[in-house]
């Protein structure tokens, strides 16, 4: 009796494994919603929640490969489940990245604007300051100044690359890249004023001036005998 019934167990598990199918429908579901979350760039906007539902379907695949499909439908269920979530957080991230680019762009095209400002400023002080410093001294600031400009025309690129960037919908490269310009902007404008305060500094006194300097410092040496 008991080896009837130890027969009759290992009969019914038999039939059990035979009856369990691969979860297909599930699997097929899950690989559609990853596929509409990288449709919607969630690689780009929402990178871990996309990671975590490939994981979970590959999780769910070795599981079909070692014929355990029970174990391998809820890891197909969660790989959906994962897949959704990954997309709709990506359309939020992507329109909310749109329009932090919009605002960095502008912001970037004023912060170059101001440097561009600075630019011609310390170049106007150079061309008057300019005719009364040594050679050399001269040669100096305008060597400076054409580096300087030269990267106000880079940035003026960048910003132009940034724009391109915006319109064919790389809003995180555009955001980037614009938040990046931002800040250079802001070092060379400073860089720039820093220039135009030297060129001042160095132009030779006039002759009243140096006179009257000359004699508070006599004036200085008597006080101080």
């Amino acid at each position: 009796m008991k080896g009837k019934v130890m027969m009759l167990g290992a009969l019914l598990s038999l039939v059990a494994w035979g009856c369990a199918k691969p979860p297909t429908q599930e699997m097929e579901a899950a690989k559609a919603a990853i596929k509409a979350a990288r449709d919607a760039e969630a690689q780009v906007y929402a990178p871990d929640e996309l990671k975590a539902a490939e994981k979970a379907l590959s999780d769910a695949e070795a599981k079909v490969e070692a014929k355990k499909y029970k174990e391998a439908k809820p890891l197909a269920i969660k790989a959906k489940e994962l897949a959704d979530k990954a997309k709709e957080l990506a359309v939020r991230n992507k329109e909310r990245t749109r329009s932090d680019a919009e605002v960095a762009l502008d912001d970037a095209s004023k912060a170059i604007f101001e440097a561009k400002e600075a630019l011609e400023a310390a170049a106007g002080t150079l061309s008057k300051v300019g005719k009364v410093l040594p050679g050399k001294k001269r040669e100096e600031f305008d060597s400076e100044l054409d580096s300087l400009k030269s990267l106000v025309e880079q940035m003026e690129k960048d910003l132009e690359a940034g724009r391109m960037a915006f319109n064919r919908g790389a809003y995180k490269d555009a955001l980037e890249g614009a938040e990046d310009l931002v800040g250079k902007a802001g070092t060379l404008k400073d860089e720039l004023l820093a220039l135009k305060d030297r060129i001042v500094k160095a132009r030779p006194l006039p002759w009243y001036e140096r006179l009257k300097r000359k004699r508070l410092e006599e004036l200085r040496k008597q006080k101080g005998s």
